[in-house]
Protein backbone atom coordinates (compact mmCIF):
# COMPACT_ATOMS: atom_id res chain seq x y z
CA UNK A 1 0.00 0.00 0.00
CA UNK A 2 1.10 3.45 -0.71
CA UNK A 3 0.75 6.69 -0.63
CA UNK A 4 1.31 8.15 -4.13
CA UNK A 5 1.75 12.29 -4.98
CA UNK A 6 1.78 12.65 -8.42
CA UNK A 7 3.03 15.89 -9.86
CA UNK A 8 2.07 16.72 -13.17
CA UNK A 9 4.97 18.40 -14.88
CA UNK A 10 3.81 20.29 -18.21
CA UNK A 11 3.83 23.55 -20.16
CA UNK A 12 2.96 24.71 -23.54
CA UNK A 13 6.21 23.99 -25.25
CA UNK A 14 6.68 20.81 -23.20
CA UNK A 15 3.58 19.31 -24.01
CA UNK A 16 4.08 20.07 -27.65
CA UNK A 17 7.56 19.12 -28.13
CA UNK A 18 7.83 15.78 -25.55
CA UNK A 19 4.58 14.62 -24.58
CA UNK A 20 1.27 13.79 -26.58
CA UNK A 21 -1.89 14.54 -24.74
CA UNK A 22 -3.34 11.10 -23.70
CA UNK A 23 -6.97 10.17 -25.17
CA UNK A 24 -7.35 6.54 -23.75
CA UNK A 25 -10.02 7.02 -21.02
CA UNK A 26 -11.11 4.91 -18.09
CA UNK A 27 -13.76 1.92 -18.80
CA UNK A 28 -17.22 3.23 -17.99
CA UNK A 29 -18.14 2.43 -14.92
CA UNK A 30 -14.48 2.17 -13.37
CA UNK A 31 -14.85 3.10 -9.79
CA UNK A 32 -11.97 0.54 -8.23
CA UNK A 33 -9.48 2.67 -7.16
CA UNK A 34 -6.47 0.04 -7.43
CA UNK A 35 -7.12 0.68 -11.22
CA UNK A 36 -7.04 4.13 -11.31
CA UNK A 37 -4.61 6.34 -13.98
CA UNK A 38 -1.79 8.31 -12.62
CA UNK A 39 -0.98 10.82 -15.25
CA UNK A 40 1.90 13.11 -15.42
CA UNK A 41 5.58 13.50 -16.21
CA UNK A 42 6.88 12.99 -13.07
CA UNK A 43 5.19 11.13 -9.77
CA UNK A 44 6.71 10.86 -5.99
CA UNK A 45 5.46 7.69 -4.58
CA UNK A 46 5.85 7.76 -0.61
CA UNK A 47 5.41 4.07 1.05
CA UNK A 48 2.13 4.72 3.56
CA UNK A 49 3.49 2.59 6.21
CA UNK A 50 6.86 4.58 6.04
CA UNK A 51 4.53 8.17 6.24
CA UNK A 52 3.21 6.25 8.92
CA UNK A 53 5.73 5.78 10.91
CA UNK A 54 7.57 9.25 10.30
CA UNK A 55 4.24 11.66 11.28
CA UNK A 56 1.81 9.27 13.35
CA UNK A 57 3.77 8.78 16.29
CA UNK A 58 2.82 9.54 19.89
CA UNK A 59 3.63 12.88 22.03
CA UNK A 60 4.01 12.35 25.98
CA UNK A 61 5.21 15.48 27.67
CA UNK A 62 5.72 16.19 31.00
CA UNK A 63 5.84 20.48 32.05
CA UNK A 64 6.43 22.95 34.52
CA UNK A 65 2.78 24.96 34.77
CA UNK A 66 2.82 28.63 36.62
CA UNK A 67 -0.01 30.46 35.49
CA UNK A 68 -1.80 33.50 37.17
CA UNK A 69 -6.06 32.51 38.06
CA UNK A 70 -7.97 34.94 39.62
CA UNK A 71 -5.30 36.66 41.41
CA UNK A 72 -3.74 33.26 42.64
CA UNK A 73 -0.78 32.11 41.17
CA UNK A 74 -1.16 28.30 40.62
CA UNK A 75 2.17 26.08 40.16
CA UNK A 76 2.25 22.51 39.30
CA UNK A 77 3.14 19.79 36.93
CA UNK A 78 1.11 18.89 33.65
CA UNK A 79 1.12 15.45 31.35
CA UNK A 80 0.30 15.64 27.90
CA UNK A 81 -0.36 12.39 25.81
CA UNK A 82 -1.15 12.55 22.24
CA UNK A 83 -1.70 10.68 18.95
CA UNK A 84 -1.30 11.97 15.66
CA UNK A 85 -2.26 10.36 12.61
CA UNK A 86 -2.36 11.44 9.16
CA UNK A 87 -5.35 12.42 7.32
CA UNK A 88 -5.56 11.37 3.88
CA UNK A 89 -8.36 14.20 2.51
CA UNK A 90 -6.88 16.86 1.99
CA UNK A 91 -8.68 20.24 0.52
CA UNK A 92 -10.00 20.05 -3.32
CA UNK A 93 -8.96 23.65 -4.07
CA UNK A 94 -5.50 23.45 -2.36
CA UNK A 95 -2.52 21.42 -2.19
CA UNK A 96 -2.52 20.26 1.68
CA UNK A 97 -3.23 16.99 3.68
CA UNK A 98 -3.63 17.23 7.55
CA UNK A 99 -2.49 16.30 10.44
CA UNK A 100 -4.23 15.28 13.31
CA UNK A 101 -3.41 14.99 17.15
CA UNK A 102 -5.73 13.81 19.43
CA UNK A 103 -4.88 13.44 22.94
CA UNK A 104 -5.47 15.07 26.70
CA UNK A 105 -3.67 17.27 29.04
CA UNK A 106 -3.78 16.63 33.28
CA UNK A 107 -2.73 19.16 35.53
CA UNK A 108 -2.24 19.47 39.17
CA UNK A 109 -1.51 22.46 40.78
CA UNK A 110 -1.03 24.22 44.32
CA UNK A 111 -1.93 28.30 44.37
CA UNK A 112 -1.62 30.52 47.38
CA UNK A 113 -3.60 33.64 47.84
CA UNK A 114 -3.00 35.36 51.07
CA UNK A 115 -3.12 32.48 54.15
CA UNK A 116 -5.44 30.34 51.35
CA UNK A 117 -3.96 27.36 49.73
CA UNK A 118 -6.19 25.63 47.21
CA UNK A 119 -5.05 22.64 45.44
CA UNK A 120 -7.23 21.57 42.10
CA UNK A 121 -6.65 19.63 39.19
CA UNK A 122 -7.49 20.28 35.32
CA UNK A 123 -8.64 17.87 32.67
CA UNK A 124 -8.69 18.93 28.76
CA UNK A 125 -9.53 16.70 26.09
CA UNK A 126 -7.99 18.11 23.04
CA UNK A 127 -8.06 17.52 19.13
CA UNK A 128 -5.18 19.85 16.88
CA UNK A 129 -5.29 19.73 13.21
CA UNK A 130 -2.32 20.86 11.02
CA UNK A 131 -1.99 21.30 7.54
CA UNK A 132 0.75 20.53 5.65
CA UNK A 133 1.24 22.01 2.06
CA UNK A 134 3.75 20.73 -0.96
CA UNK A 135 5.42 24.20 -1.71
CA UNK A 136 8.62 24.69 -3.52
CA UNK A 137 10.02 21.41 -3.56
CA UNK A 138 9.37 20.25 0.28
CA UNK A 139 6.46 19.60 2.69
CA UNK A 140 6.07 22.62 5.07
CA UNK A 141 3.80 23.31 7.81
CA UNK A 142 1.01 26.04 8.60
CA UNK A 143 0.08 26.61 12.29
CA UNK A 144 -2.25 24.04 14.11
CA UNK A 145 -5.45 24.74 14.91
CA UNK A 146 -7.43 23.36 18.29
CA UNK A 147 -10.41 22.15 19.73
CA UNK A 148 -10.63 21.21 23.59
CA UNK A 149 -12.95 21.22 26.31
CA UNK A 150 -11.22 21.73 30.21
CA UNK A 151 -12.61 20.48 33.59
CA UNK A 152 -11.58 22.13 36.57
CA UNK A 153 -11.77 20.09 39.83
CA UNK A 154 -10.96 21.38 42.97
CA UNK A 155 -9.61 18.92 45.37
CA UNK A 156 -9.13 20.75 48.63
CA UNK A 157 -8.58 24.00 50.58
CA UNK A 158 -6.41 24.75 53.21
CA UNK A 159 -4.77 27.48 55.06
CA UNK A 160 -1.23 28.36 56.21
CA UNK A 161 -2.75 29.60 59.55
CA UNK A 162 -3.81 28.02 62.34
CA UNK A 163 -6.72 28.22 64.99
CA UNK A 164 -10.01 30.13 64.21
CA UNK A 165 -8.30 32.34 61.95
CA UNK A 166 -7.51 29.14 59.45
CA UNK A 167 -11.16 28.06 59.43
CA UNK A 168 -12.55 31.35 58.50
CA UNK A 169 -9.77 31.29 55.88
CA UNK A 170 -10.86 28.07 54.74
CA UNK A 171 -14.83 29.13 54.16
CA UNK A 172 -14.42 31.95 52.64
CA UNK A 173 -11.70 30.51 50.02
CA UNK A 174 -14.31 27.42 48.81
CA UNK A 175 -17.17 30.06 48.71
CA UNK A 176 -15.10 31.62 46.05
CA UNK A 177 -13.59 28.66 44.43
CA UNK A 178 -17.49 28.18 43.78
CA UNK A 179 -18.30 31.30 42.61
CA UNK A 180 -15.53 31.70 40.71
CA UNK A 181 -15.18 28.30 39.36
CA UNK A 182 -16.20 28.99 35.54
CA UNK A 183 -14.27 31.88 35.21
CA UNK A 184 -11.25 30.01 36.72
CA UNK A 185 -12.31 26.97 34.10
CA UNK A 186 -11.99 29.49 30.89
CA UNK A 187 -8.75 30.78 32.12
CA UNK A 188 -7.23 27.13 32.45
CA UNK A 189 -8.29 26.48 29.25
CA UNK A 190 -7.14 29.14 27.80
CA UNK A 191 -3.74 28.48 28.97
CA UNK A 192 -3.37 24.59 28.45
CA UNK A 193 -4.90 25.41 24.41
CA UNK A 194 -1.69 27.68 24.43
CA UNK A 195 0.55 25.12 26.21
CA UNK A 196 -0.46 21.86 23.91
CA UNK A 197 -0.73 24.10 20.81
CA UNK A 198 2.65 24.68 20.74
CA UNK A 199 3.93 21.24 22.13
CA UNK A 200 2.42 19.70 19.13
CA UNK A 201 3.53 22.64 16.38
CA UNK A 202 7.02 21.71 17.53
CA UNK A 203 6.15 17.91 17.70
CA UNK A 204 4.67 17.83 13.62
CA UNK A 205 7.56 20.65 12.54
CA UNK A 206 10.08 18.35 13.75
CA UNK A 207 8.69 15.49 12.22
CA UNK A 208 8.06 17.07 8.62
CA UNK A 209 11.67 18.31 8.91
CA UNK A 210 12.72 14.87 9.17
CA UNK A 211 10.34 14.10 6.51
CA UNK A 212 11.68 16.13 3.71
CA UNK A 213 15.67 15.16 4.88
CA UNK A 214 14.63 10.95 4.28
CA UNK A 215 13.23 12.16 0.94
CA UNK A 216 16.45 11.39 -0.84
CA UNK A 217 14.69 12.73 -4.42
CA UNK A 218 13.39 15.79 -3.00
CA UNK A 219 16.60 18.11 -4.71
CA UNK A 220 15.11 16.99 -7.85
CA UNK A 221 11.98 17.82 -7.53
CA UNK A 222 13.66 20.91 -6.16
CA UNK A 223 15.50 21.16 -9.84
CA UNK A 224 12.37 20.29 -12.09
CA UNK A 225 9.72 22.15 -10.30
CA UNK A 226 11.14 25.42 -11.61
CA UNK A 227 10.84 24.03 -15.18
CA UNK A 228 7.52 24.68 -14.87
CA UNK A 229 5.30 28.00 -16.26
CA UNK A 230 3.32 28.23 -12.84
CA UNK A 231 3.66 25.66 -9.77
CA UNK A 232 0.29 25.64 -9.31
CA UNK A 233 -1.00 22.45 -7.51
CA UNK A 234 -3.71 20.46 -6.56
CA UNK A 235 -3.87 17.72 -4.68
CA UNK A 236 -6.91 15.38 -4.25
CA UNK A 237 -7.23 11.20 -3.44
CA UNK A 238 -8.20 7.97 -3.69
CA UNK A 239 -8.64 5.41 -1.36
CA UNK A 240 -5.25 4.28 -1.00
CA UNK A 241 -3.50 7.26 -2.64
CA UNK A 242 -2.62 11.25 -2.38
CA UNK A 243 -1.92 12.86 -5.33
CA UNK A 244 -0.02 16.06 -6.16
CA UNK A 245 -0.63 17.32 -9.51
CA UNK A 246 1.17 20.69 -11.08
CA UNK A 247 -0.45 20.91 -13.92
CA UNK A 248 1.56 23.82 -15.46
CA UNK A 249 -0.40 25.50 -18.75
CA UNK A 250 -1.91 22.28 -20.32
CA UNK A 251 -3.97 20.67 -18.06
CA UNK A 252 -4.56 17.50 -20.67
CA UNK A 253 -0.82 16.80 -20.87
CA UNK A 254 0.30 13.90 -19.05
CA UNK A 255 0.32 9.88 -19.65
CA UNK A 256 -0.29 7.46 -17.71
CA UNK A 257 2.58 6.02 -15.48
CA UNK A 258 2.88 2.32 -14.68
CA UNK A 259 3.23 2.82 -10.93
CA UNK A 260 1.39 -0.76 -10.23
CA UNK A 261 4.71 -2.65 -12.40
CA UNK A 262 7.01 -2.22 -8.99
CA UNK A 263 6.08 -2.59 -5.60
CA UNK A 264 6.70 0.43 -3.71
CA UNK A 265 9.98 1.18 -1.65
CA UNK A 266 9.85 4.13 1.07
CA UNK A 267 10.11 6.89 -1.23
CA UNK A 268 10.27 6.57 -5.52
CA UNK A 269 10.98 9.53 -7.96
CA UNK A 270 9.13 8.13 -11.56
CA UNK A 271 10.27 10.74 -14.36
CA UNK A 272 9.32 10.41 -17.90
CA UNK A 273 11.64 9.91 -20.70
CA UNK A 274 10.39 13.16 -22.77
CA UNK A 275 10.90 15.69 -19.65
CA UNK A 276 14.72 15.05 -20.69
CA UNK A 277 14.31 15.14 -24.20
CA UNK A 278 15.65 11.11 -24.55
CA UNK A 279 13.63 9.07 -27.33
CA UNK A 280 15.25 6.40 -25.43
CA UNK A 281 16.72 5.60 -21.87
CA UNK A 282 19.84 3.79 -22.52
CA UNK A 283 20.91 3.40 -18.55
CA UNK A 284 24.34 2.39 -17.88
CA UNK A 285 25.83 -0.44 -15.36
CA UNK A 286 26.90 -0.43 -12.96
CA UNK A 287 24.25 1.37 -10.53
CA UNK A 288 27.16 4.29 -9.85
CA UNK A 289 27.83 5.12 -13.47
CA UNK A 290 23.65 4.99 -13.53
CA UNK A 291 23.27 7.86 -11.06
CA UNK A 292 26.22 9.68 -12.48
CA UNK A 293 24.48 9.50 -16.02
CA UNK A 294 21.15 10.28 -14.47
CA UNK A 295 22.95 13.47 -12.95
CA UNK A 296 24.66 14.42 -16.54
CA UNK A 297 21.28 14.38 -18.04
CA UNK A 298 19.70 16.47 -15.45
CA UNK A 299 22.48 19.26 -15.66
CA UNK A 300 22.14 19.27 -18.94
CA UNK A 301 18.98 20.30 -19.56
CA UNK A 302 18.67 22.77 -22.61
CA UNK A 303 16.04 25.59 -21.41
CA UNK A 304 15.92 27.61 -25.00
CA UNK A 305 15.57 24.14 -26.61
CA UNK A 306 12.76 23.43 -24.77
CA UNK A 307 11.49 26.72 -25.08
CA UNK A 308 10.82 27.21 -21.33
CA UNK A 309 11.65 30.05 -19.32
CA UNK A 310 14.62 30.65 -18.20
CA UNK A 311 14.97 30.15 -14.28
CA UNK A 312 17.90 30.06 -11.76
CA UNK A 313 18.67 26.15 -11.52
CA UNK A 314 18.94 25.28 -7.43
CA UNK A 315 22.36 23.58 -6.76
CA UNK A 316 21.70 19.42 -6.65
CA UNK A 317 23.57 17.75 -4.43
CA UNK A 318 25.71 14.93 -6.12
CA UNK A 319 23.74 12.06 -6.70
CA UNK A 320 26.14 9.85 -5.68
CA UNK A 321 25.71 9.98 -2.40
CA UNK A 322 22.21 10.00 -2.60
CA UNK A 323 20.64 6.64 -0.89
CA UNK A 324 18.90 6.14 -3.98
CA UNK A 325 18.89 3.59 -6.50
CA UNK A 326 18.40 3.66 -10.21
CA UNK A 327 16.22 1.79 -12.82
CA UNK A 328 13.85 1.66 -15.89
CA UNK A 329 10.48 0.94 -16.60
CA UNK A 330 9.35 1.45 -19.98
CA UNK A 331 9.67 5.15 -20.79
CA UNK A 332 9.99 6.02 -16.91
CA UNK A 333 13.22 6.22 -15.46
CA UNK A 334 12.96 5.55 -11.29
CA UNK A 335 14.49 7.08 -8.49
CA UNK A 336 14.07 3.91 -5.46
CA UNK A 337 14.94 4.72 -1.82
CA UNK A 338 17.84 2.18 -0.23
CA UNK A 339 15.58 0.99 2.58
CA UNK A 340 15.73 -1.83 4.45
CA UNK A 341 12.24 -2.71 4.42
CA UNK A 342 12.10 -2.59 0.23
CA UNK A 343 13.57 -4.84 -2.32
CA UNK A 344 14.76 -2.66 -5.47
CA UNK A 345 13.80 -5.85 -7.83
CA UNK A 346 10.97 -6.49 -6.65
CA UNK A 347 9.15 -5.73 -10.31
CA UNK A 348 6.34 -7.90 -10.79
CA UNK A 349 6.26 -10.68 -13.52
CA UNK A 350 6.52 -8.91 -16.89
CA UNK A 351 7.79 -5.83 -15.87
CA UNK A 352 10.64 -4.56 -17.76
Amino acid sequence: MAIAIVIALSSCSLSRAHAQPATDEPAAGAADEEVQEHRGLVILRISEEWLDRTLATDIDTRTRVDRCVLQTRAIGTAHTEGHADVDPKPDQDDATFRVVVTGTSNSRTVGRNGPAIITSRSATDWKVAKIVRFDAGKFMTEPGVIESHTRLIPVGVDASVPGLRGMLTRGIARRRVQQSRATAERITERDTRQRVLAEVDESIDGRIAKLNAKIASRPILERILPLLDTQAARLYTSRHCIHLAFLGVDAVAGVVCPLDELEPSETELWIHASLLGLPVIDLPEPADQAMAWFNNQLSGLDLPELDLPEVPMPDVPALEILPMDIQVVGQWIVLRSQDAEADTETAKTGAE
